[in-house]
């Protein structure tokens, strides 16, 4: 009996989803809407129980009162306004007179106070006074007015209905800076103008073509990826700061590159718009570089600049700017200069010095000790460069580019984040920390280099981690440092979801949220940035982080989580809700291989999408965080690295036994809830759910591929029987558990959209597919 081949690979070109041109943001990403709106999917009344006596009701006879002159924060504060009449109304049925003046009798009143009236002089900090016929939200500026209704709005959530108790209260951020970014604007397409080709495009990784599709739409470009409505949604969820990426050549004219000008005219323009409109919301705009940006080897840049021309990178034969030319460093300075001079409004800068995208001579270097005479000679080494210390070369990297950036706004700040900067010297990297500026604000990955364990399996954790809480050694170091210089330090997170698994809109595990800000809070951070470019969903996970993210603080990590949790289904079901949370965070702590091979090069991300094949490919697997033109692969051993399919079966396993309890406990808290708790919770349900598919998809994939080879390998008719029955019952495991997606992706448009691909790794389509190619494998296996 001989098996049939599925799934010819000529016939899944193209195949992976989101790769159309569709008229509205709306239609591509069905969930656009929502981004505007993540409290709302319809009305707030999960709880029956009537306002205590303790409390004060808003009603229909209450009134909204805007106390503002002509001072910046007005538009601020009118917004506010607004937003409250809003919720009153779409959550709670109440509409309420919204103008000006001073209405008589029950009022809602806003309004900007004097320094030093409140108890911190922070500029977002706010005060709240209830009484039996008002209700005052005083902040020392626009934001501060915006965030204390934004939390007047939580207590109305919390309580199921328009009132709140009566006191004062006092609330101040514990961290000067929370930057995040949109779910849908896109990395590898320049997302103020559309640009998409060098050094934004993206061709191929590995043996795998990648495929990614922007700016096509009509709404596209910072209007339609930061609309007002998207903007306002990420205020609310505590954040201040938002980045887009940028490259210096492409957003200015400078001596070096002058062409520049052509895509700077078209893109400027809208980056101050949006800096403008952003500025509403409390919210700065940060550009990200990695620069000096490099060349494709027979780029014409290099036949008029041969002698910029650093060290040959493996990807794609890329050429680093050699920053040991003076030339170099003044395009650094000049570009930085222009941007600022020419967008004043932004906020500042975030900088990758390592790693990532080809730049300085050392970037994609991970040693000064390789430098011998061959490497010369090939051209991967840059002569220049590689007799001087790696650490110098990102200091200096990060001292020109303030230059520019601080020449024409003082005020901007510059985050050199430490990505990669292990690979130049032992943590906390003191060499680079030493040489750079005293104004410079350091950002740490939180998490990397931490020890974590997979059952007993020991390992490192060096990728943003929701399993692991932090900080790790490397992080505490940079913070010690930087707190003898006097200077700041950032944190950077991830807060919604991680390459743990990048296709859920978050990870059900909130203590590690609440665990992370404790720690970063007693660390002394100043800021925060929350995303990379994806795991920027905002959802109930995005909501506790910012209940985490100011004083005063409620005593314990649970109560935050309670309280977070019953806005969303009610005050009975709340405390089930996180049990559930912290039983799927214990698991997560400790059972999931978090390895960068699993996490980058699983079929998790996929799941119930990724196909299957018994033909023998021999193929790696592709990328899991971007769309490719086919994901068919068998050839496991890279991302079993350092456990094992046997340990890492083991671990699946216990994610998903573990899992699937959590889910019987949020489904026991059902009887519990009403209206929109009940709605509210069966999508929480739908979330843990789609994550134990996705664990079993990636065990059976093991196991199939396992049976598959000893099926290979088989001499023995009756060996290869029982073999093929084997393979046969697994593929029926698989197609139920591909099934039970289904439902799930339809009630839920977040579900398999992941941000860097810009687009679905699993949907509808796609998993119809892989059931299609698994019931011709089932068919195949009962041929006698």
């Amino acid at each position: 009996m001989l098996l049939m081949a599925t799934g010819d690979c000529a016939d899944c070109r193209n195949r992976e989803s989101s790769i159309v041109n569709v008229m509205k943001l709306a239609e591509r990403f069905p969930f656009y809407d929502s981004l505007g709106n993540p409290i709302l999917t319809g009305g707030v009344d999960h709880t029956a129980t009537p306002c205590s006596a303790k409390a004060t009701a808003v009603t229909a006879q209450w009134g909204i009162n805007v106390e503002t002159d002509d001072s910046p924060d007005a538009e601020t504060i009118r917004v506010a306004a607004e937003d409250l009449h809003r919720i009153l109304e779409a959550a709670f049925g109440v509409r309420v007179p919204l103008d000006g003046g001073l209405a008589r009798g029950n009022r809602i009143r806003l309004q900007a106070v004097k320094p030093g009236t409140l108890g911190s002089n922070l500029p977002e900090a706010y005060r709240l006074t209830v009484t039996e016929d008002a209700i005052v939200i005083e902040g020392n500026t626009g934001a501060g007015v915006l965030h204390g209704v934004f939390h007047l709005e939580d207590l109305m959530r919390e309580h199921g209905a328009p009132c709140v108790e009566r006191g004062v209260s006092e609330r101040a951020p514990l961290f000067e800076r929370r930057i995040h970014r949109s779910a849908v604007s896109p990395f590898y397409v320049e997302e103020l103008a559309g640009y998409d080709g060098i050094p934004y495009k993206i061709k191929r990784i590995g043996a795998y073509d990648i495929l990614f599709s922007a700016f096509a739409e009509e709404d596209a470009g910072p209007e339609g990826y930061y609309a007002d409505p998207i903007l306002l949604g990420l205020a609310r969820h505590g954040f201040n700061g938002i980045w887009i990426r940028g490259c210096l050549r492409r957003l200015t004219a400078t001596a070096l590159y002058p062409a520049g000008a052509a895509d700077a005219e078209k893109a400027l323009p809208r980056l101050r718009d949006l800096c403008r409109r952003a500025a509403v919301y409390g919210i700065g705009v940060y550009v990200y570089l990695n620069e000096p940006m490099g060349f494709p080897e027979d780029d014409p840049f290099w036949l008029e600049h041969p002698e910029l021309k650093g060290t040959r990178t493996r990807l794609d034969s890329y050429c680093c700017l050699c920053t040991s030319q003076p030339q170099v460093l003044d395009y650094l300075r000049e570009g930085m200069h222009t941007l600022f001079s020419r967008v004043p409004e932004l906020a500042g800068t975030l900088l990758i010095t390592a790693s990532e995208f080809p730049t300085h001579c050392w970037s994609h270097s991970p040693a000064p000790n390789m430098a011998h005479e061959a490497s010369f000679e090939r051209g991967t080494r840059c002569p220049r460069c590689a007799g001087r210390d790696p650490c110098e070369v990102v200091a200096e990297v990060v001292t020109q580019i303030r230059a520019g950036m601080k020449a024409a706004k003082p005020d901007a700040d510059l985050i050199a984040w430490n990505w990669a900067w292990n690979r130049y010297e032992p943590d906390p990297q003191a060499g680079i920390l030493a040489r750079l500026p005293p104004d410079v604000v350091v950002m740490g990955n939180f998490e990397a280099g931490t020890p974590a364990r997979a059952l007993e399996a020991e390992y490192v954790c060096e990728e943003y981690n929701l399993k692991v809480v932090g900080p790790s050694p490397r992080f505490s170091g940079v913070v010690a440092h930087q707190r003898r210089l006097g200077t700041r330090t950032y944190a950077k997170l991830q807060i919604g979801t991680t390459h743990e698994n990048p296709t859920v809109p978050y990870l059900p595990v909130l203590p590690s949220i609440g665990l992370k800000y404790r720690a970063l809070a007693e660390s002394g951070v100043a800021g925060m940035m929350t995303c990379w470019n994806f795991g920027n969903m905002p959802c109930i996970a995005t909501e506790a982080a910012n209940a985490f993210a100011w004083a005063p603080q409620d005593q314990t990590v649970d109560e935050t989580l309670r309280r977070v949790a019953s806005r969303y289904v009610g005050m009975q079901a709340a405390p089930v809700l996180v049990k559930a949370w912290r039983m799927m965070h214990d698991s997560m702590q400790r059972a999931h291989p978090g390895t960068i091979p699993f996490l980058y090069n699983s079929p998790l991300s996929r799941g119930p999408a990724f196909p299957w094949t018994m033909e023998r490919l021999n193929r790696p697997f592709p990328p899991g965080w971007l769309l490719v033109d086919d994901a068919h692969a068998d050839h496991m051993d890279p991302w079993l690295e350092g456990f094992g399919a046997e340990h890492v079966v083991r671990c699946l396993r216990t994610l998903d036994e573990d899992w699937t309890q959590a889910v019987g406990c949020l489904e026991s808290a059902l009887p519990l809830t009403r209206g929109s708790g009940t709605r509210e919770l069966e999508r929480e349900i739908g979330v843990a759910r789609m994550c134990i598919i996705q664990f079993r998809s990636t065990l059976n994939m093991i196991e199939f591929l396992l049976t598959r080879n000893e099926f290979d390998a088989a001499e023995a008719e009756d060996e290869q029987a029982k073999l093929n029955g084997r393979i046969r019952e697994i593929a029926e495991r698989e197609r139920e558990n591909c099934a039970a997606a289904l439902p799930l992706v339809d009630a839920d448009p977040r579900l398999g959209f992941h941000g860097e691909a810009h687009g679905y790794l699993f949907d509808r389509p796609l998993i119809e597919r892989k059931i299609a190619e698994l019931d011709e494998m089932i068919r195949a296996c009962r041929i006698d």
